[in-house]
């Protein structure tokens, strides 16, 4: 039987390209031979792209495609998944990343200013999210996004201000920052300091994403995507992720096949002209789940389509606080897109349903012990030792979105009617800018710290400290399948 050497090329290229291969095999087959290195070295990247994991790899992605750039060629799909912090579950906070290395932040400036990215939110090193532009940049080849099931919030699900505090302080990754925040007076609920300090790199776009959709000047990751999905919101619940951002990501170049889940129109209507009312998408195959549309929405929308292929349509019945306007005919919806579409789609490559919207159930993840109660205890409180919990200031955890810096609506997702209102409860990452630098006022006035232990060693755990860290060539092995140099020895 001829050795596995003598296999050609193509062959390998298929055998390392197999789904049943994890990375790390692929990584440890490049290690043993220059041949099998340099032919996984082309295997094309499907990456996932992990916002606000503890491992910080997004941000240590870009730090490689910065040194260099010629990886992001290789990037064919990215999958987005979520890791929001979670209250009192230290184990999922992510620790704040600095660009300190040289040249860095002049590179990253250039690319910021070139396109619709905000450099001061991303130098302050909190929100993964805004890298998912920086990596768009650096992958003109890239094919398919499915963007996940977004949780626009820093922190989720709902939390106290004392618990948002608490977060904060310690994703800083500093010495001495292991303090415990102590309000003025009993009253104090830690809004002020929170408000002060919370400069989280929430957009007023609700997500980073979204603020790098211009039909006008597209990032090179998104001028040839062909497949796009975006599910809903796991942290709008029922309310369903703003639908001013879908004519956007309609009207991308190349876009085939497009996938929504609840979409919403609840709050302002599908708009009809976003500047650019001569074009029409590209799609061809269009799914529309359990979005929350007026007759007058799925018109506007069909208006954006001339080319469509296949359409299936699952009409929302969840009881909400709709009245006639919102419902929709199956045989209505049906000869809305006929007449949009009529030279490429035909009544039997339409699918409608109907269904009530239900929210993912929870999976059980392990996020690890919960917190130090000592952090959270009211040293104003008449009754002593009493541990503060939801009563010191919450941001509602009935919001459910979690945001720190996210000014969002309060929800009932019982099935019952919406309440929709700005709980004031958020932050204005423009209010202020930290230049990347600590963005804490120790002098705010809001409160005061005490140390859990003065005679404590006040070492700072630096989990992924480069200097303890595995190196970029070895990090990348391991997690994005881009192998060092291979060595006879």
């Amino acid at each position: 039987m001829a050795p596995i050497l003598s296999l050609p090329v193509e062959i390998l290229l298929q055998i390392f390209q197999n789904e049943s291969l994890t990375a790390a095999d692929v990584a440890r087959c490049a290690r043993t031979c220059r041949l099998f290195h340099d032919t996984a070295a082309t295997c094309k990247i499907d990456y996932n792209f992990q916002v606000d994991d503890v491992s910080r790899s997004a941000w240590r992605l870009i730090r490689c495609l910065l040194v260099n750039p010629a990886l992001g060629q290789r990037f064919r799909k990215i999958t987005v998944t979520w890791h929001r912090r979670r209250p009192r579950k230290p184990k999922t906070w992510a620790k704040r990343w600095r660009w300190t290395r040289p040249g860095e932040r002049a590179k990253l400036a250039a690319i910021c200013d070139r396109w619709p990215i905000s450099h001061s939110d991303m130098k302050k090193g909190m929100n993964s999210e805004v890298l998912l532009p920086i990596l768009l940049f650096f992958t003109p080849k890239l094919e398919s996004i499915d963007f996940g099931q977004p949780i626009t919030g820093m922190i989720y699900p709902g939390f106290t201000y004392r618990e948002g505090i608490r977060i904060w302080e310690h994703c800083q990754d500093e010495p001495g920052c292991d303090f415990k925040w102590t309000g003025k007076d009993r009253w104090d609920d830690g809004r002020d300091y929170f408000q002060a300090i919370g400069a989280m790199c929430i957009p007023d776009e609700l997500l980073w994403f979204y603020t790098a959709l211009d039909p006008n000047d597209w990032l090179p990751g998104l001028s040839n995507i062909k497949e796009f999905s975006h599910g809903s919101c796991t942290d709008k619940g029922r309310r369903g992720w703003p639908a001013k951002q879908l004519p956007k990501i309609m009207l991308l170049p190349h876009l085939e096949t497009l996938r929504i889940c609840r979409c919403s129109a609840l709050q302002s209507a599908l708009p009809k002209d976003i500047g650019f009312s001569t074009r029409k998408s590209p799609i061809k195959r269009l799914e529309l789940i359990n979005c929350i549309f007026r007759t007058s929405d799925y018109e506007t929308l069909a208006g954006y389509t001339g080319s469509l292929k296949s359409l299936r349509c699952v009409i929302d019945e969840t009881p909400l606080m709709r009245g006639e306007e919102w419902k929709v005919s199956p045989e209505d919806l049906v000869d809305i897109f006929l007449d949009s579409n009529g030279n490429t789609l035909s009544r039997d490559q339409i699918t409608i349903e109907r269904s009530d919207f239900l929210i993912p159930p929870k999976i059980e993840t392990d996020f690890g012990p919960d917190d130090d109660s000592y952090y959270y205890k009211s040293e104003n409180s008449s009754d002593d030792g009493m541990e503060d919990d939801y009563g010191d200031g919450c941001v509602d955890d009935g919001v459910a979105d979690g945001g720190m810096g996210n000014s969002e609506s309060s929800r009932n997702d019982n099935g019952g009617n919406e309440d929709i209102r700005d709980s004031n409860n958020g932050i204005n990452s423009k209010d202020r800018e930290d230049g990347g630098e600590d963005s804490r006022d120790d002098n705010g006035g809001s409160g005061n710290y005490s140390k859990k232990d003065e005679g404590q060693d006040k070492e700072s755990e630096h989990s992924f400290r480069e200097s303890t860290e595995w190196s970029d060539h070895e990090w990348l092995c391991s997690v994005l399948n881009l192998y060092p140099s291979y060595s006879s020895n």
